[in-house]
């Protein structure tokens, strides 16, 4: 997956339609999905990008299945994380930001902990976490139910997890170089095309192209 390749731009007349280009690619750095959107985020086209792909590997005879998916920060939301079948794995932030959160989470964890021995009282402990008197008791609630960690913490430690750090590794080798390779090498920076179906078909065609290409080079 990708972040938005185009936006509403302003200009002296007033404002262009820009489109966001989504893309699914391989390990191999194969498309197999591509759609044009006219949203500035990504998150609600997560859903959809991976409906296209399985759908696309289907009719193309593939047997082996989407089974895990990796994604950056704009991806990120509650419903997409807890996609029923794949194995996601979406940064809750940006990479630079995720030690600043699990940071975070360990000091609201120790602070509550000294609550729980009696260090501390819960106006102290809002003050330190810089929420209210309510909110500490709701996390404290949480503790003594056992309740699930939060999402965020929860996708942190999947991510920090070797595995998870494996996995992730893969996101930037994978769908950047395709998207290089189309602006960059192939100096194509814009869709020409106006109206969202034709945006969404010159589109199709550039990441079919890039397919190609990449066939003919190998061969």
């Amino acid at each position: 997956m990708t972040d938005p390749d185009s936006r509403l731009l302003k200009t002296k007349n007033g404002y262009v339609q820009g489109y966001n280009a989504q893309a699914v690619a391989t390990t191999d750095q194969f498309v197999v999905a591509a759609e044009v959107t006219n949203l500035a985020m990504d998150a609600p086209a997560y859903e959809p990008m991976i409906s296209s792909a399985k759908k696309n590997l289907k009719a193309a005879g593939e047997r082996r299945r989407v089974r895990t998916v990796v994604a950056d920060a704009g991806y990120w939301s509650a419903d997409n994380v807890a996609l029923k079948g794949v194995d996601s794995y979406i940064a809750p932030g940006r990479a630079r930001q995720l030690k600043k959160i699990a940071e975070a989470e360990q000091a609201r964890t120790a602070t509550l902990v000294q609550v729980e021995a009696g260090d501390l009282d819960t106006e102290q402990a809002a003050q330190l976490l810089g929420v209210s008197r309510a909110r500490v008791n709701q996390l404290l609630r949480r503790r003594r139910t056992a309740a699930p960690d939060p999402l965020t913490t929860t996708m942190i430690a999947k991510l920090d997890a070797p595995p998870g750090r494996k996995i992730y590794k893969k996101r930037a080798a994978t769908i950047e170089p395709v998207f290089a390779q189309i602006k960059h090498n192939r100096g194509i920076r814009t869709i020409t095309r106006r109206g969202l179906a034709a945006a969404d078909s010159e589109w199709k065609l550039i990441c079919a192209t890039h397919n190609l290409l990449k066939v003919y080079r190998a061969g």
